[in-house]
């Protein structure tokens, strides 16, 4: 019996530096193929753009700049080639639409969510449930989940939420700039210009 063809695979990109966040999944160029239409968010104000490639109502690309928690969760639509057409495509960016709990429920136990740790769905649900797990931070440090890019902590969120329920701990987390401090990117830079800091070495006894 023959193997069956390769076929390529769907890529996403997560580019995580300090104070810039984009994300890149699937076939976002119109140009490259007939049937496809794109909805665009810019706000220039808040430094937000958003573009997703839809085709045959069926999501096949995304670009986000700016705001790209849901990214994870897009991605897994690509993926799994979900049928959007009951849906406002618009609401697909919004982290409260109708699909999501039922993407969720969807996702195989194998599916890696955590792709720089190899961290799956499966892994995840088990500790939550063996380890008695009920915050974002908790799952991480267990699991090691979302602990190198943090790219896919929206999506963990998601599982650790759609587990317990209303048991799960839903209290903000605050993003550190790293693991070696408390503070936040805006906290580190306020303190550097308070304190006038002008060398590493400095600024990391004050943090």
């Amino acid at each position: 019996m023959n193997p069956a063809p390769y076929e390529g695979s769907v890529l996403s990109t997560q580019l995580k530096v300090s104070g810039v966040d984009v994300f890149s999944a699937g076939d976002f160029i119109i140009e490259t193929m007939r049937k496809k239409k794109a909805i665009k968010i810019f706000d220039e104000q808040k430094g937000i753009y958003q573009k997703l490639v839809f085709q045959q109502n069926r999501l096949v690309g995304a670009v986000m700049f700016g705001e790209t928690s849901d990214g994870p969760r897009l991605f897994s639509y690509i993926k799994e080639g979900i049928d959007m057409s009951d849906m406002e495509k618009v609401s697909v960016l919004t982290s409260n639409d109708p699909a999501q709990e039922s993407t969720i429920d969807s996702m195989a136990n194998d599916h890696i969510v955590c792709g720089c740790n190899g961290v799956s769905k499966g892994q995840i649900v088990e500790a939550i449930q063996k380890e008695g797990l009920t915050t974002f931070q908790e799952v991480k440090q267990c699991t090691s989940a979302s602990r190198s890019c943090g790219g896919c902590q929206s999506v963990v969120e998601e599982i650790l939420w759609h587990t317990l329920g209303e048991d799960a701990s839903r209290t903000a987390q605050k993003e550190t700039i790293c693991a070696c401090t408390t503070l936040s990117r805006d906290e580190v830079i306020h303190e550097i210009k308070e304190k006038g800091l002008q060398m590493c070495q400095r600024s990391d006894e004050c943090t």
